[in-house]
């Protein structure tokens, strides 16, 4: 009889557990629940000044992340 392996293990050690469940944010659904699509997500819009926002996003990630040039080349 097949027996489970992982019944004494938690899904998360708890030193990966990041986020206290206080301030966890959680989507549950039913299948009777009436879904309304976003159907403008769908659609493939062609951003005209993509280098521009690229080089706007890179320089946001380097202010909230830090410089990381160095680990890049290694």
């Amino acid at each position: 009889m097949w027996q489970a392996s992982f019944a004494g293990h938690t899904g998360v050690p708890t030193e990966l557990d990041l986020v206290d469940s206080e301030d966890q944010i959680t989507h549950e659904m039913s299948l009777d629940d009436e879904l309304t699509a976003d159907t403008g997500l769908d659609v493939f819009k062609v951003d005209e000044e993509y280098a521009e926002h690229e080089a706007a996003y890179e320089t946001l990630k380097k202010e909230i992340l830090g410089d990381d040039d160095d680990d890049e080349k290694r």
